[in-house]
């Protein structure tokens, strides 16, 4: 059975480089390059490599395709996180050779290079970064997860419609460079107030804070049923124990940014808490899908969202420099593509080089006193498809 989903992920594969793309002649020897630029140390460094693992087992599923096919060669860097380096390494690989780069763990990487793509004119692929302005304005620029308008509005909808709450209260991350934080909260916020809920409250804190006791009791005076915490995992976690510490019961929300060991090394017990995300791997469709398998046995270990936004990631490059190493035809081929079956489901690519894909809600589940809290799938919100006139209506 194993064997039969490795062959048919690697024929669809080889089918998804054929399909939307003009066979071009080129030289067989002159394979095109692509630029990785991902913290590969520092304090994202973890998220960098796991990216940098996806990526490396999408390249292998190519290579594992029937026939002879050219793989493109990586030029990989590490950025640290930091912008300047982040500019500096994409100049570097620009001058290089590099067609088409692969950039970002957050919105504020894949920010840095954006004016770049647009100067040099060569596509840029960003695997995480979900902040709106990423692809506005510049047809260099393309992603491989959702934006923050759809996921505040997947959490909204999850938390009226399905959670029947009605009184919100938002945390803002006030740091310079937390663009996702704030755009994530405030979008959210807005969603929830037009599927008919109350915005009660929006406090500020920042992700070096040490004690948060006192945003958390500026929020409670309010009275909210459902609290909004777009922070990163570490962060997101002692928030998380903070106001269960300080006595709150209801829901307690987060972006994709939950994603990471730090939320569970830190939450405590949870309580009532869900965030969502592009992979959930107990997922019905994740689980029919051959990428988990290949990247075990390439790695040895179970994928998370960023190994298989990093494998999405490279897909997308590859179909756009199959046949060739200019970057003015790998962006044509790029911004023909519609349909892509990735490495958690169908995503439709959007000709303002965004896309939408299925959005996970996953619950913070504490099974016993004795033992760590866990994360566990509990529903798939579907893509929705730019032919759409009509939104879809709420699964529940």
């Amino acid at each position: 059975m194993r064997r039969c989903k490795l062959f048919r992920y690697l024929a669809w594969c080889a089918v998804l480089l054929l399909s939307g793309c003009a066979v071009m002649e080129r030289d067989p020897n002159t394979p095109a390059k692509i630029g990785v630029i991902l913290p590969l140390t520092g304090e994202n460094g973890q998220y960098g490599k796991r990216i940098l693992d996806g990526i490396r087992c999408g390249r292998a599923a190519l290579e594992r395709q029937p026939g002879a096919v050219l793989l493109p060669e990586l030029l990989i860097g590490d950025s640290r996180g930091l912008p300047a380096d982040i500019r500096a390494a994409a100049l570097d690989m620009i001058h290089q050779g590099a067609a088409i780069l692969i950039v970002g763990y957050n919105s504020a990487e894949a920010l840095a290079v954006k004016s770049l793509a647009a100067e040099y004119q060569i596509p840029v692929i960003t695997p995480n970064g979900s902040n709106d302005r990423i692809t506005e304005n510049n047809p260099y620029m393309f992603r491989a997860t959702f934006s923050d308008h759809q996921q505040a509005k997947a959490l909204a909808d999850y938390a009226f419609f399905k959670r029947r709450m009605r009184r919100m209260a938002v945390m803002l991350n006030l740091e310079e460079n937390a663009v996702y934080s704030r755009d994530l909260g405030r979008q959210t916020a807005q969603a929830f107030a037009d599927c008919g809920g109350v915005v009660s409250a929006a406090v500020g804190f920042r992700e070096t804070d040490k004690d948060f006791s006192a945003p958390v009791k500026l929020l409670l005076k309010e009275m909210p049923d459902v609290i909004l915490v777009p922070a990163y995992s570490s962060s997101a976690g002692k928030i998380i124990k903070t106001l269960r510490a300080s006595g709150f019961r209801g829901l307690i929300l987060g972006g994709d940014s939950w994603n990471g060991t730090g939320l569970l090394a830190n939450c405590g017990d949870p309580g009532d808490a869900a965030f969502s995300s592009a992979f959930a791997p107990d997922a019905p469709e994740v689980r029919q899908n051959a990428f988990p398998a290949l990247f075990r046995e390439l790695f040895g270990r179970t994928p998370g969202v960023y190994e298989m936004l990093g494998h999405d990631s490279m897909l997308l490059a590859a179909m756009g420099s199959r046949s060739t190493a200019d970057s003015h035809e790998i962006l044509e081929k790029m911004s023909r593509l519609r349909q892509v079956q990735g490495g958690a489901g169908a995503i439709y690519l959007k000709k303002d080089g965004s896309i939408s894909r299925p959005i996970y809600i996953n619950r913070v589940l504490y099974p016993n006193p004795a033992g760590p809290a866990k994360i566990a799938y509990e529903l798939t919100i579907p893509p929705e498809r730019e032919m759409d006139v009509e939104p879809k209506q709420t699964p529940w």
